[in-house]
């Protein structure tokens, strides 16, 4: 059974929400009062039965399919309830482990399809609904990063370089979407959520899922326009790119 939509409370969306971090999210927004929508790459029951309880409608979504059909229909889902959205959480990622010396074109192609492309074109499919929240108030749209993207920390030196290539990418464009979307009311940013103990870091980090999305909710709560085309920590502190 899924949540029930309140017409008086504000909407965010998560995309990669049936675990991991996103389900943490949806569960932290959904006690904070909020009408949460959630994207899954997979759908059955066994997929999304821990998510459901809390989100309001669950969207098939499919970043690695060259057609983006999931994607097209993204917005139809959320029209049925709101023709508004307070806040965009582009959650959904993905890291496959390689080296230099043994890289491939379709691991590399994978990761800059999710981790990059992907917060990219949701936000920009996403862009009506935001501009209408944005219009009324004020809509923030959270580009979840990681520390691994920073040239200038450049933690673990020639570890993961796919990975933190896709995420610096995804970095560049939440530039650019802040740029860009600034005039509309919307606040574009990206957040580095700390290290969290979640099946991509093999359980191991310095975070728990819930401790990690407590933070960040917090953190969206209080962004304004000095954070906008930056990437923060979980703490709300400015990071190096």
């Amino acid at each position: 059974m899924t949540a029930v939509f309140r017409s008086n409370l504000p909407s965010v969306l998560i995309t990669g929400a049936n675990r991991g971090l996103g389900l943490g999210l949806a569960k932290e927004y959904s006690q904070k009062g909020y009408n949460v929508f959630a994207t899954s790459r997979k759908t059955g029951p066994a997929d999304i039965k821990d998510l459901a309880p809390y989100a309001v409608a669950i969207h098939p979504l499919d970043l690695l399919d060259p057609t983006l059909a999931t994607l097209a229909t993204l917005p139809a889902t959320l029209s049925r309830y709101t023709p508004s959205l307070q806040v965009l959480i582009n959650n959904a990622g993905t890291m496959i482990p390689d080296k230099v010396g043994a890289l491939s074109a379709d691991s590399l192609l994978a990761q800059f399809k999710v981790n990059a492309m992907g917060p990219a074109l949701v936000t920009q499919t996403l862009t009506p609904h935001l501009t209408t929240a944005g219009q009324a108030g004020g809509a923030k749209v959270v580009n979840i990063s990681a520390i691994l993207a920073s040239l200038t920390d450049n933690l673990m030196p020639g570890k993961l370089p796919g990975y933190r290539a896709s995420k610096t990418a995804q970095n560049a464009l939440t530039v650019a979407l802040a740029k860009e979307l600034a005039g509309k009311g919307i606040l574009v940013f990206g957040l580095h959520p700390g290290f969290v103990a979640t099946r991509m870091s093999g359980m191991k980090g310095e975070l728990s899922v819930e401790q990690s999305a407590g933070l960040v909710a917090k953190v969206v709560d209080a962004a304004n326009k000095e954070v906008a085309g930056k990437m923060v920590n979980q703490a709300g502190k400015v990071m190096n790119w």
